[in-house]
């Protein structure tokens, strides 16, 4: 659970799949409706843990950036 990130759709993140977006407004309601929830949320856990792993690593930005250097 957390605010929108910046770009988010662009980083793979996407809401009720990977995570869950909340605001000030809302984070009660959906930490209770998750904590009922659990089957859900840790699917949606292990989807964040999955795209964190495929996209996200600090090996993958290491080597991101090691491409921007040697193309730029």
């Amino acid at each position: 659970m957390v605010n929108e990130p910046s770009e988010a759709e662009e980083l793979g993140f996407v809401d009720g799949v990977n995570y869950v977006k909340i605001g000030l407004g809302d984070w009660k309601e959906k930490l209770v409706y998750y904590a009922k929830h659990r089957e859900e949320a840790e699917e949606i856990a292990l989807n964040g843990r999955r795209l964190i792993l495929e996209r996200h690593t600090h090996e993958i930005r290491a080597r991101e950036f090691m491409e921007m250097l040697k193309n730029g």
